[in-house]
């Protein structure tokens, strides 16, 4: 049982066993690509690389034994470096596009092929779920917003745009009335756990539905007799009153406290409010009443509080701010977004956390596609998909939402590549190279498998290896040009048969990939 300190803690582990499995036992999280349990260690992503003292050279964690006596460091500057070159090394040969153009172009980057994949599948309570908790106010948007997400649409490449904003519209008058959530209003709250909003415009609506989802306890105090702020002075043509009547209700809902006729627009009942929560959220529009307000900052009597755009907070302790009163303007849903964002650097705070800055993960394009890459993208769809046209009706909503091409990778929250390289900010174009041809071989009932994601961590073919009977997949071609083909090139089915779904859970970046319910149901073009 040999004796080693890993990051300065001590450890006893059985001989032959890794580092990898050592910091394991003692909690210490080393990242991995290209290992999987049970296998063979494959020693080809090296983002698993630490440092051993006496050793000039970093070693891949995942397949060195331990030996007495080891000194290991696993999170120095040096040892992060050398992970995020191998991660870079990995982005140069990746062709990934981790975010649809339309969810890019959102400025709340909302969850739009989700919401559409929902409303083709006929799930159309889902697809109003997803519009509410990335939109918060689905209905209002879906009349005022000037849709940023339908001029980045592919669709506009070929024909019309998908009509994301008269269906997320639609999806919100469908949704009916909600039941409010036991885990949102306040049952359970995070001890401590109370936050006060000052202002129920956009902003301060959007973040009190989000922080009330996340278990806090929220009062939103408004100086008028009723919620919405800005949005009440919009004419009645415009913003029916009916649908912002029941995206408040939405948020009222979801648990969240209102007190009205409250104006709280002083030093003094600011700060007196703030030491009575555990945070407090400035959210008034920029045309309120408050004392020395101003777009760069609280001017009050005993200086100026200023704000960190970043996170929202101010040089007060505790105080945050968003929206109108802090420079947010223009878009509604621009400020909606802003409001979320400043949330969840409420919720960070709350947390104890140091950096409480909103995570924004990395978001790969594809960048231009020639015409054979272009039809490679155009095969998913429904090929009798209508015109943009009026949605009235549920067979009219799942028709228009039927045009949407599912653009993204719909794995991107569970892919390591981009997890990692968000975490050590790893960049795509640090090294440069012959990038992959997008290409897609959706021949398997249940699994795709796109090459361009690839990045020859092997994995997929150590498991093809060790599995009973031939092995199948195999590597074709030489640097660069090299990927993971079944054999003679053929039909990715016919190596994967029904272990199909193993292969899309163990691959890290998605490149084996579940068909969505929708292209598992029905031929591909090109099958």
């Amino acid at each position: 049982m040999p004796k080693l300190t890993i990051d300065k803690r001590e450890v006893e582990v059985p001989a032959g066993t890794t580092i990898l499995a050592a910091a394991e036992k003692l909690g210490i999280g080393i990242p991995t690509l290209c290992y999987a349990p049970g296998m063979k260690p494959l020693e080809s992503c090296f983002v698993c690389a630490v440092h051993i003292a006496g050793h000039k050279k970093f070693v891949p964690s995942c397949a060195m034994p331990v030996h007495e006596g080891m000194e290991v460091v696993t999170d120095s500057e040096e040892v992060k470096a050398a992970r995020k070159s191998a991660l870079e090394l990995l982005l140069s040969d990746h062709l990934g596009e981790c975010l649809a153009p339309c969810e890019l172009a959102c400025p709340a980057t909302w969850n739009v092929p989700g919401f559409m994949e929902a409303l083709q599948q006929g799930g159309l309570p889902t697809a109003a779920a997803i519009a509410r908790a990335g939109l918060v106010l689905p209905g209002v948007l879906g009349c005022i917003c000037t849709a940023p997400c339908q001029k980045a649409c592919r669709r506009n490449d070929r024909d019309q745009t998908v009509a994301i904003r008269d269906l997320h519209r639609y999806a919100a008058g469908a949704e009916g009335v909600i039941a409010p959530s036991a885990a949102a209003s306040g049952e359970g709250a995070k001890e401590p756990g109370r936050i006060a909003i000052i202002g129920s415009g956009p902003a301060g609506l959007a973040a009190a539905y989000k922080l009330a989802h996340l278990g806090y306890a929220v009062t939103v105090h408004e100086a008028a007799e009723a919620s919405g702020g800005s949005l009440r002075a919009l004419d009645a043509s415009e913003l029916p009153p009916n649908v912002l009547t029941a995206d408040i209700a939405a948020v009222e809902a979801a648990g969240v406290a209102f007190a009205y006729n409250v104006p709280i627009r002083d030093e003094g009942s600011i700060t007196e409010l703030a030491a009575t929560h555990d945070a407090l959220l400035l959210a008034v529009g920029a045309e309120a009443d408050l004392d020395g307000l101003t777009a760069a900052g609280i001017v009050w009597t005993d200086g100026v509080i200023t704000i960190d755009r970043a996170t929202h907070a101010t040089t007060a302790p505790g105080i945050f701010a968003a929206g109108a009163c802090a420079g947010r303007k223009g878009l509604a849903v621009r400020v909606v977004a802003d409001g979320l964002a400043a949330a969840e650097s409420i919720h960070r705070y709350i947390a104890g956390e140091s950096d409480i800055t909103p995570q924004k993960p990395i978001a790969l394009r594809y960048g231009f596609l020639d015409d054979d890459e272009q039809d490679v993208l155009w095969s998913r769809p429904t090929h009798n998909a209508p015109e943009p046209g009026p949605v009235d009706d549920d067979a009219s909503a799942v028709a228009q939402a039927g045009r949407c091409l599912i653009c993204g990778c719909r794995d991107n929250d569970l892919c390591k590549l981009r997890r990692l390289a968000s975490d050590l900010d790893a960049s795509r174009s640090h090294y440069v190279g012959e990038r992959r041809h997008l290409d897609r071989d959706a021949s398997h009932p249940l699994v795709a498998y796109e090459s361009h994601k690839c990045i020859l961590c092997g994995a997929c073919v150590a498991k093809s290896e060790a599995s009973d009977g031939p092995a199948a997949l195999t590597y074709v071609g030489r640097g660069f040009a090299a990927r993971v083909s079944a054999p003679y090139e053929g039909p990715i089915a016919d190596a994967l048969g029904d272990d199909g779904p193993a292969y899309a859970d163990l691959c890290p970046t998605s490149a084996f990939h579940r068909k969505t319910t929708r292209q598992a149901g029905r031929p591909e073009a090109g099958q």
